[in-house]
Parts: C-alpha cells; structure tokens; sequence
C-alpha cells in the first residue's frame, strides 16, 4: 500500500509533465474544454518576449560552438545532452563527461532541449507526413512492426498540425513515391501557406540532375527533387480551407509575441538549426501562448511550472491507476531542490522520446510488455560534399528547401532501409564545420591578403553537401535503460543509452555511395567527401567504411501497439497498465519510415488530447488516496 504523502497536494484535471509540441498541443485541446491544468518542465523558459528571444541570440552568438543547443543553456539541475559529448564507453565504468551514458556498441549522436519549448527550440522546421507503407512495414516488407492504426486514420489529425504549425509548402509538387496523391491529401487540400522560395543551389542542382536513373536491388529509379513542406512562416495560401472553421483563406500568419513586426516571414537566414533570428520558424510558444489565452478566456487553469523536474509517478498497487506525481522544483540557487506532489484525474508523460521513459522506468511503473525504454530509433544520417563547377550561393534560404524522395518507399525495403535525401543549403556546416574549419585550412597552407580572398569566395561558394537519413527500424536492443551508479547532481537517474546501427542501415549507405557518385558526375560536382576511421560514428560493411551522425530524430522508447503484450500504450497513447496516464509523443511511434518525426508527432498529440477530452468528460471525481 502506498503512503500517502504528508505534504498539501494541489489537485488538477490534469498534469503534463513536458512543454514541447506535445505538451502544447495537450494543454491548447484541454483549456479548450475549460479544464484545470498544471504543466511541468525541467528545464529553463527562455523569456517570451523580445528581450528574452534576444538573450538566446546572444549565447548563440557567443558559443565558440554553434551546436543545435547552443543558444539554451542547460541548468545544473536539469542538465541535457550535447552532440559534442557523444563518448562511447565500457559497461560498468562511470563516467562524468556529457549526460547521457553511452554503451554502444555504436554512440547515439542526437540530442534534445530541456526547456519551455522543447525541441522545437532547435528542430529544422521539416514538415513531412509519413507514407502509407511507413505503417505497415511488417506487412508490406517483413520487417519492424506494424502499427496499431493506419494512415487514414491519422489523415485528420495531420490536418490538424499542419493548420497548428503552420506549413508551408505546395502539395501539388510532392511527388511521393508509391502514393496515390488525392487519396494522400484529400480532393484540393492545399497548405495553410505557399512555399518558402526554393534556395538558388536547390534549382541549380535540380536542373542539371534531369531525370537521372539509377538502379537499385535489381530495378532502375529516376532521381527527382521536390520542395519540402516547413514549419516556417511565407505567406498564407489564400486557397487554404480550415479544416476545423472549414472556411477558404482562413489563416493568421503568428510571428514574435513580443514584436509583431517580426518572424511574419522567413528572411532566409540559413540557422534554422539551432535558432530562427527572427522566429519566423514554428515553435511549441507560440501553441503554449495560445493555451494560456484560452484559459484567461473560459476561465480555466493553466499553470506552466519551469525548472520542475517529475521525479516519480506513484500508481495504486490494485487497480494501477496513478495516485500522484513527485517533482522537484528549484529556483536556480544550487541545491536542494523544493519535493513538491500534485495529482490530478489525468496525467500524460510528453517529456521526449529519452526522458519519458527515463522517468517511466525511475518510477517502476508501465512496462507489463518488457518494452518501456525499448526499440529505440534515430534517422542515422550519412553526409557527402563536394565542389560544384559554378557558384550556387549557399548559406541563403532556410537550411534546406528541396529534397530528392525517390527512395522513401520502394520493395527494397524488405532488405535495406529507406532514405530521403535532403539538399543542405549551408554548405559545409556540418559536414566540415564551415565555415570556420575550411578557412583555418587555407591560413594553415599559408595563405593570406588577395590570394586568401580568393579561396574563399571561389570555394565558399561552390560548397555543396547532400544529408543521407536512413530509416531505422526498432530493435529491442537499442534501448535506454537506468543504472543508480549513474545520477545526475539532483540524484535522479541519468539515460543510458545501448545503440547499434544494422546492416539494414548499413547497406544503404553502400547503395548511397554509389548513388552519390553518379550524381556527382551527373551534376559536375568534385566529390570531397572523407571518412574516417577514427570518426565517432565510423561503420563499416562489406570492408568499406562510412561514417553517420545522428539526425535528433529520436523515436520509439513507448511505442503504442494492439494488446498490452508488444506495446507500452494502445493507440490513443494510453497506458495499457495504468488507465488515467497518456504517454505521449514521439516515443509512441513504432516506425517513421524516412519523415522527421515531429509533424506525425503533432497529430498523434491530437489524438491524445481527444482520448483525454473525452475521458475526463466521463470521470468527473478525482482519483482518491
């Protein structure tokens, strides 16, 4: 029997614990419906003003490096992960440098923000809707796992995100391959807003590659590039038909809440990861801003609580129903932190993919399955560059508009995965560190003044680079787990993380080299590309090496599924072994084929917030203790 704890407990509706998109989209749905709501985020809220916007500017500007978080500072407290600190280790030694614990045997290179906002503080702005055969790849191609519903069932709810987010993007270019377009959107859907211009490179790319055709597992393809839907401000299609008023055009561009004037359009500032200058790009604010309107509206309650970490969930040992919600509350001074307990009728765990299971597994509750913390899955993403024969200008534009779709379904997925290839348009950025790490090589071979000069404009203007993401299927082995000789400095569990990249993967990075070459000789572009051997994420197949990175895709660690033996949740992302907790987010996926996961995550919250609507609607009593 648990003891009822001595401390007041405040009493909600509901508790999320997470103020990413997820949360967002719960607490928008909820206040909705005039509910009360407490939400609690472990990490800082960057000020939602001008001022506070403009500090996250500064520490990007000032990081010596420009990492997806380097503009959020982590606090002690609530420390997060950092790309510069992957770090395999051996099982069983501790280890003090970055937070989350590597055991490999492949490093895990994607990280995610602890902060008011979540991940869409540092996220691409890549809005694609997962395909038809993404939900069925047991069926379809005899690998991973199907999904408990289908694509037509989610088709509203993409709706929905799409209008919430505010895509940009033009349906009637999205080539897809294997998809039935009007089946696929719908009879004249269009976007909330037109696309972002296509980036100079992109079309220059686009026109000399032509209709390219290259074989793969025994059957020939024809290359093609389409423009990208981004959650990015451009300007509103006036053909738009609201899926929730049903009225044509309607739609209101959201920019800066401190400064109207600002972020109405994309001004093409190419730092899209980590930080919009001008906020143009979506972020889970302005969905969080929205929330707490509604509650001053209908007079609800939302109460969003930063630097509150959940510490445990407390479930009644008869029927599983959670009791109440531990959390630590500090207030930036070192230590301790404030033990604060709340409970509510509801609850819903949407802390990202690596901490809700972390905090799941802390608490010892949800994993009747064995699969808690399982199949956890990234897009393990391999670069090539080179020089193109003719300036393409980039570092203009988002950080990339086009992106070739011809392999995201096809039958040789049954033996290797699928990928989407996006056209980066900032250069050498990641792949060689430009424009800081080029240049230091042309001062190291003795350059200087005009000849110095020249270098650069002739080569920083050539720089092009194209992102293999390769679609990952879960494996149980890839997992986080917990370990207590690992804590963090408030003596919570650090994430360990056991990570592998296949030959499913690893075969298609050997077709992506080839597929790479030919390009390379179509567009007339000098291939620059290296790996090496002492890389992080160096891999090899069939003897020959490649290197991949991780893509911040994080999927899969409580995957919904169709009976409480293979999943953690069903398919409204409740909780087979306790009734009143919804985990959701990206983490409930079972696959994402080769879509950044963060639109499909959007309407997947839509759904929750549904189930939870209507499950408060029906339970009007407060759990007793």
């Amino acid at each position: 029997m648990k003891t009822k704890p001595t401390e007041p407990m405040e009493e909600w509706d509901a508790i999320i614990v997470g103020a990413g998109a997820s949360g967002a989209i719960l607490a928008l749905e909820l206040m909705k419906k005039g509910r009360r709501v407490l939400m609690l985020e472990a990490g800082r809220g960057v000020r939602n003003d001008e001022e506070g916007w403009n500090s996250a500017l500064d520490t990007y500007y000032n990081a010596v490096a420009k990492t997806p978080n380097s503009p959020y500072s982590p606090t002690r407290q609530a420390p997060q992960t950092d790309v510069l600190q992957v770090n395999q280790i051996q099982p069983g030694v501790p280890d003090s440098a970055g937070y989350m614990v590597q055991h490999g045997p492949q490093p895990f290179g994607s990280d995610y923000t602890r902060s008011k906002g979540g991940t869409t503080m540092h996220w691409l702005g890549t809005t694609l809707r997962m395909l038809p055969n993404d939900f069925q790849m047991r069926t379809k191609y005899g690998v991973g796992d199907d999904w408990p519903i289908r694509y037509e069932d989610l088709k509203p709810d993409y709706e929905r995100a799409e209008l919430e987010i505010g895509v940009a993007g033009d349906v009637s270019a999205q080539q897809l391959p294997g998809v039935d377009a009007e089946k696929f959107w719908g009879k004249d859907y269009q976007f909330p807003m037109q696309k972002i211009p296509e980036a100079y490179l992109s079309t220059r790319f686009k026109k000399r590659l032509g209709k390219l055709k290259v074989p793969v597992a025994g059957k020939e393809y024809e290359l093609y590039v389409t423009p990208t839907p981004q959650g990015r401000n451009s300007i509103p299609n006036p053909d738009y038909i609201n899926p929730v008023t049903g009225k044509k055009g309607d739609f209101k561009v959201t920019g800066s809440p401190g400064n109207p004037l600002r972020g109405e359009r994309c001004q093409g500032n190419a730092s899209c990861v980590p930080i919009c200058p001008v906020q143009a790009k979506y972020s889970a604010h302005r969905t969080l801003n929205k929330a707490q309107a509604k509650a001053t509206d209908n007079d609800a309650t939302f109460t969003i609580r930063n630097q509150s970490i959940a510490s445990k969930i407390v479930t009644d040992p008869n029927d599983g129903r959670v009791l109440w919600i531990e959390y630590l509350l500090y207030d930036g001074s070192p230590f301790p932190p404030q033990k604060k307990v709340a409970k509510a009728k509801l609850y819903s765990v949407a802390a990202h993919s690596v901490e809700s299971a972390k905090l799941l597994l802390i608490s010892n509750i949800a994993n009747r399955s064995d699969q808690l913390g399982r199949n956890l899955m990234d897009h393990p993403t391999m670069l090539t560059w080179g020089l193109t024969d003719e300036p393409v200008w980039p570092f203009r534009g988002p950080g990339a508009t086009n992106a070739i779709p011809t392999f995201r379904d096809g039958p040789f997925r049954s033996e290797q995965a699928a990928f989407v290839l996006p056209i980066d348009n900032w250069g050498w950025v990641w792949s060689s560190f430009a424009p800081g790490a080029p240049f230091a090589d042309f001062v190291g071979q003795g350059l200087f003044g005009r000849k110095l000069r020249q270098n650069v404009a002739h080569d920083f203007s050539r720089q092009i680079a194209l992102q293999w993401e390769f679609e990952q299927v879960g494996q149980p082995g890839n997992r986080v787990t917990i370990d207590p000789q690992y804590l963090d400095p408030v003596g919570l569990p650090r994430p360990i993380i056991h990570y592998k990249v296949d030959d499913y993967v690893r075969k298609s990075m050997q077709t992506a080299i080839d597929l790479n070459q030919r390009i390379c000789k179509k567009v007339n572009i000098t291939d620059k590309t290296f790996y090496s051997p002492g890389a992080p994420g160096f891999v090899e197949y069939e003897g020959v090496g490649y290197e991949y990175r991780g893509c911040g895709h994080l999927v899969g660690t409580h995957r919904m599924g169709s009976n409480p033996s293979n999943s953690v949740t069903d398919s409204f992302m409740r909780c087979w072994d306790h009734q009143n907790l919804f985990v959701v987010g990206c983490g409930s996926m079972p696959t994402f084929g080769t879509s950044n996961p963060s639109l499909t995550m959007v309407a997947l919250a839509y759904r929750a917030a549904d189930a939870m609507n209507k499950q408060l609607d029906k339970d009007h009593t407060a759990p007793s203790l």
